[in-house]
């Protein structure tokens, strides 16, 4: 929506967010049950991807160069990308 760009934007440029490197989740996840089976969310990623392009500075493209794409497909995937990317993050 526009007011979370809006709201991306002012922290843009001299703001708190100036050199900052800021993770952003998005998309579906496949949980298994079994060999077989699976639960599903059907998130398309658009508002994380919108998200992480307006973070760059980028708003409207898809995978800028600023922007690093990790695909996953379960939780733990997530989890264990996370945990690699963090190490270079400031958590606050």
């Amino acid at each position: 929506p526009l007011e979370i760009v809006a709201a991306v934007e002012a922290q843009l440029g001299e703001g708190p967010l100036k050199g900052k490197r800021i993770l952003v989740t998005s998309g579906p996840t496949h949980e298994p049950i079994d060999p077989v089976r699976y639960i599903a969310n059907r998130s398309s990623g658009k508002q994380g991807h919108a998200i992480a392009a307006a973070l760059a500075g980028l708003a409207g493209v898809v995978a800028p160069k600023k922007v690093t794409v990790v695909d996953f497909w379960a939780v733990w995937c997530v989890q264990r990308a996370i945990s690699a990317m963090t190490v270079t993050l400031k958590i606050c």
